[in-house]
């Protein structure tokens, strides 16, 4: 069965409006793509909305989506798995931080980074400060295939 992947604020996915992926000012995320959470994760988008009082993720305004069998996706459980990964140089840092190079992974033939906070024991927090949940940031619009 298909991982299936849920984002917030539009209600079907328009390749018209997909911004490439970047790597952005806050050095452990990337700007652009798109970005969205497992239908089934444990501490997913939804959840850090409603434990932060970011705002309601409401099912109305959202889709839901699987990815192209050939899809490659990074995913990443545990600090370790950052090792190896190509970073960049970034002038606002913390030491604690890893900045990945996400044009680099791309470049590398990846078209996702999934962030498995949760199942992880949690320890991705600090050197991928930002993420914050359970999810996903496509870099590559060709592998989405939304669900009907």
């Amino acid at each position: 069965m298909k991982k299936k992947y849920i984002h917030y604020g539009f209600t079907e996915f328009d390749k018209n409006l997909f911004q490439p992926i970047s790597n952005g000012p806050i050095p452990t995320k990337p700007l652009g793509g798109l970005w969205a959470s497992p239908v089934d994760a444990q501490y997913g988008w939804s959840a850090w909305c409603k434990n932060e009082a970011f705002g309601d993720c409401d099912s109305g305004n959202s889709f839901t989506f699987s990815l192209s069998e050939n899809a490659r996706v990074l995913t990443l459980r545990h600090k370790d798995d950052l090792n190896d990964l190509p970073k960049v140089n970034a002038i606002f840092s913390h030491p604690l931080w890893v900045c990945l190079d996400y044009e680099g992974l791309q470049e590398s033939g990846w078209d996702a980074v999934e962030v498995d906070m949760s199942g992880g024991g949690n320890d991705l927090y600090f050197p991928l400060y930002g993420w914050d949940c359970d999810s996903i940031v496509i870099f590559n619009p060709d592998v989405i295939v939304p669900e009907a």
